[in-house]
């Protein structure tokens, strides 16, 4: 069966508000907002994307898995500076699976930005992969961040991504489990345990 840590994970992130690695970021774009998206015109957080940095480059960027230095560079550029393109580099460096772009994402955990956090929270459990090192130093961070995280969305993409993270210890699959309770509680929730199930499991959380 599916580990109870990631079951939990999954059930924390419906009720955080179903955040889902870019949804919203990826809705047709139409009119003025088309054309401000795509050339990088700033919106409400106050700063245009370098030079250059457009939406298109950054999705043409990610599809050739940023081979060339300069498409790694343009999307690490996007990626660190406050833009309205800021959340869809984050996705994008993602996507590579690169470890060593881990220390790029590990501050985007306390950008100001809610989207950005979320899709860092998920390019770390991407970029991380099966590397039990770098699973180890990501679950840190994102424990971390978790224990002070107030946004919903961004606290259900943490918790998911802590459940993809690969765990090389029945004591660390413990902490996480426990964190992701902990968690819950904090945000009241209350979970209904379906007891005919082997081992007992969690079928859905709501909020009280």
């Amino acid at each position: 069966g599916e580990p109870a840590g990631r079951r939990t994970a999954h059930a924390l992130r419906a009720a955080f508000g179903g955040w889902d690695g870019g949804r919203e970021l990826r809705r047709p774009l139409r009119g003025r907002c088309a054309h401000d998206r795509l050339s990088g015109a700033a919106d409400g957080q106050g700063r245009s994307p370098q030079p250059g940095v457009t939406r298109v480059a950054i999705i043409q960027a990610e599809a050739a898995r940023a081979a060339a230095p300069d498409q790694l560079q343009l999307l690490t550029t996007a990626a660190t500076r406050p833009s309205p393109l800021q959340a869809i580099a984050v996705r994008a460096i993602g996507r590579l699976e690169r470890l060593d772009q881990i220390p790029t994402l590990l501050p985007l955990l306390d950008a100001k930005e809610p989207r950005v956090r979320a899709e860092a929270a998920n390019a770390l459990a991407q970029s991380a992969g099966g590397d039990t090192a770098s699973a180890r130093t990501v679950r840190e961070r994102l424990m971390a961040r978790l224990s002070q995280e107030r946004d919903a969305d961004v606290t259900g993409a943490i918790a998911e991504s802590l459940g993809r993270l690969p765990v090389d210890s029945p004591a660390v699959a413990g902490e996480t489990e426990r964190a992701l309770f902990d968690i819950a509680t904090r945000y009241q929730l209350v979970s209904h345990i379906d007891k005919s199930a082997a081992g007992g499991r969690i079928v859905g959380l709501a909020v009280t």
